[in-house]
């Protein structure tokens, strides 16, 4: 399949014909970086519509299979030109079955919402993101990367706090995107009392690194930030402090 990637369309379509059906099959293997791959070829070979695949799309939604459905979210978010054209029939079933899918393929569709940008796919990755526990911190880092990046880029306060909450990976993800230190609701009170407490409690460097960046942005008055660390102890005074230098 790396040589496949390589291969370009043809003017009479020719390479299409005999990799496109093949590389769909391939999406589906047990194997993640090959269903990476996989999507990659078909990106870089098909120069139809996605709507031509709806059969295929649809018997796939319906395998249950949770391999071939990651595989074919792979395949429909690798361009976002050829996601135009998926079919809306398609999309609905991702809709409606979004619920069930596994943890790897919830964090595509929250991509996809991103990618689409449109409303009733927007409000359902806000309701996979706040569906899972504050009580249970998933392995799975790039769902909690997409929920992050979606949060930030709608600015939505509530599920911000929701990650924030969840602590662990989740906290992590969310602290480490960039856009969050500037955002307007990092001057909300809740906001500003979560990222202290987890800059006193957290065990992870990583964690208290992004939250001491993002309360010394510039984004919360100067007068709050310091009454907040002055609760701190001696050792997270002095962490802040040399993230501070770094600015």
């Amino acid at each position: 399949m790396i040589i496949i990637q390589r291969l370009f369309p043809t003017s009479t379509g020719s390479t299409e014909v005999n990799f496109i059906p093949s590389l769909i099959q391939l999406s589906g293997t047990k194997v993640w970086k090959g269903r990476q791959i996989a999507a990659r070829c078909f990106a870089s070979l098909n120069n139809r519509p996605l709507s031509t695949f709806e059969e295929e799309f649809l018997e796939i939604l319906d395998s249950r299979n949770e391999n071939r459905i990651h595989g074919l979210l792979l395949l429909i978010t690798g361009d976002k030109e050829a996601l135009k054209t998926l079919s809306p029939t398609v999309l609905s079933a991702i809709l409606a079955k979004a619920a069930k899918f596994s943890i790897p393929s919830q964090s595509i569709v929250i991509k996809l919402a991103m990618m689409l940008n449109e409303e009733n796919i927007l409000t359902l990755a806000e309701t996979l993101i706040l569906s899972k526990s504050k009580k249970i911190d998933l392995a799975e880092l790039n769902f909690y990367e997409n929920a992050a990046r979606f949060s930030v880029r709608l600015g939505s306060e509530k599920i911000m706090l929701h990650l924030l909450q969840m602590r662990g990976n989740a906290a992590r993800a969310l602290v480490a995107e960039e856009c969050f230190f500037s955002d307007e609701t990092l001057k909300t009170e809740t906001i500003k009392d979560e990222l202290v407490e987890m800059l006193i409690k957290s065990e992870c460097d990583e964690t208290r690194i992004g939250c001491a960046r993002a309360l010394l942005s510039g984004k919360i008055e100067d007068d709050v930030r310091i009454c907040k660390l002055k609760t701190l102890g001696e050792f997270q005074t002095v962490f802040v402090l040399s993230v501070y230098d770094q600015f």
